[in-house]
């Protein structure tokens, strides 16, 4: 399995403009943060209990930035809002 390699903070914070709490689409009852641009384009999504757990807290809100040090570098590659 390879290793996912995570883009550097700041680079993130200029990508990534919402984070959005929604429902999975194929499981009931399972939370999804689902990661968009500023063009409202999907990069990326976690699993809200897993995230949840690793920040060690209990809302989105409080995540936020442990999210935006787990975006993956291949995001970056297909995105088109370069500097």
């Amino acid at each position: 399995m390879e290793e996912i390699k995570f883009m550097p903070y700041e680079r993130a914070k200029k990508i990534v403009t919402g984070i959005v709490d929604e429902e999975h689409i194929g499981e009931a009852n399972r939370r999804i943060f689902n990661v968009y641009d500023r063009n409202g384009k999907s990069l990326c999504w976690y699993a809200a209990e897993d995230i949840l757990k690793e920040a060690r807290v209990k809302r989105l809100d409080d995540a936020y930035d442990h999210i935006l040090h787990c975006i993956p570098e291949w995001v970056d590659q297909g995105n088109s809002e370069k500097d």
